[in-house]
């Protein structure tokens, strides 16, 4: 029913003659039904053990926990549906903690991303597919040598991405400078942010940040600069681009290339969450993103939660490209296109 609805979607001329027969092919939606106060309740109560448990820092984790569920008992008997108890619950811990990557999910926001369009072109249909697996939007060089790299997000470090990023890296070898999009980047995985940055520099290999939990090192951002493969040469210019909504990763990316003054940096200050997460099971078809590392860089001692990444030249983020670009090819000693 779903695929004869799309075809007639797509084929109607207009919205109101789809509607009229679509109105006799699919079933009445069914409302979903509250939530009970007992199982709000039972939600809320193993958030809080789960962010006392998993939180990085022990005594924030403690606090957070017991203020959310302090706001739970002030509204006993408030009833929920399962949407809007996630986003109450998501606006309430970040209210609470300050931190933009907690979240409180269901199960159908996990689920997989809806297929390409019915009658799509196949070969349109696997570059959106490649680009949403990958989160590798663009990456060409243009007749001024200036390549572009754009992102949306830093998907799980696997083979795939891995090789995604070598063949994206490699089609910019004529590359004489190098413009980074991230303006729309949402974050992703830290190791494929590193396993990326390997590119951007022509150095051994280095370790650039360290994740902190519960007061120790745990883990480390090692940035395999020497890997096989075409590098952008440490002297050639990069400019990256930012803006309010770039986040997580993508200002992880911006951060490292700004404190070793490998780029300059313009637009927007960055939306300010710096503390990977985990992804925990909840009650009731619920989960939570809870941070459970934070960042040290090696260089600055600190990191961009709360603040975001300052950009060198600040700029509105639909205007910022015209202005990469121009300072990218003053540095080749070339007019701007």
């Amino acid at each position: 029913m779903r695929l004869f609805s799309s075809l007639l979607l797509r084929r109607c001329g207009s919205v109101l003659l789809c509607s009229v027969f679509l109105s006799g092919l699919l079933p009445p939606v069914q409302a979903e039904p509250p939530l009970t106060p007992a199982q709000v309740a039972e939600v809320v109560n193993a958030a809080a053990a789960q962010i006392r448990g998993n939180h990085f820092d022990t005594d924030e984790g403690r606090r957070i926990a017991a203020a959310l569920q302090a706001w739970q008992a002030a509204r006993p008997e408030q009833h929920f549906d399962a949407a809007g108890l996630s986003r109450v619950l998501t606006a309430t811990l970040r209210e609470i903690s300050g931190d933009r990557h907690f979240r409180v999910l269901r199960e159908a926001d996990l689920a997989p991303s809806a297929a390409p369009a019915p009658g799509a072109p196949a070969a349109a249909a696997e570059e959106a597919g490649a680009a949403a697996a990958s989160g590798i939007l663009e990456a060409r060089v243009d007749g001024d040598g200036v390549g572009r790299l754009v992102l949306a997000h830093f998907p799980a470090d696997t083979a795939q991405s891995r090789q995604a990023y070598a063949a994206a890296m490699a089609s910019l070898h004529s590359a004489r400078a190098l413009l980074i999009d991230l303006r729309g980047n949402r974050g992703g995985d830290p190791l494929s942010v590193a396993q990326l940055q390997g590119y951007l520099f022509a150095r051994p290999a280095f370790v650039s940040m360290d994740f902190l939990a519960r007061g120790q090192v745990v883990g480390e951002n090692r940035i395999a600069s020497d890997r096989p493969g075409w590098h952008l040469p440490e002297p050639a210019p990069m400019a990256v681009l930012i803006s309010a909504q770039t986040f997580s990763g993508g200002e992880a990316l911006a951060y490292d290339l700004k404190a070793y003054g490998r780029a300059v940096l313009l637009g927007e200050t960055s939306g300010g969450a710096a503390n990977p997460t985990r992804l925990l099971e909840l009650p009731q078809g619920f989960a939570l993103s809870v941070p459970y590392l934070s960042p040290r860089h090696r260089l600055t001692g600190g990191n961009w939660e709360g603040r975001g990444v300052t950009p060198d030249i600040a700029c509105a983020a639909q205007q910022c490209l015209e202005q990469a670009l121009a300072l990218l090819c003053a540095k080749l000693g070339q007019a701007a296109p």
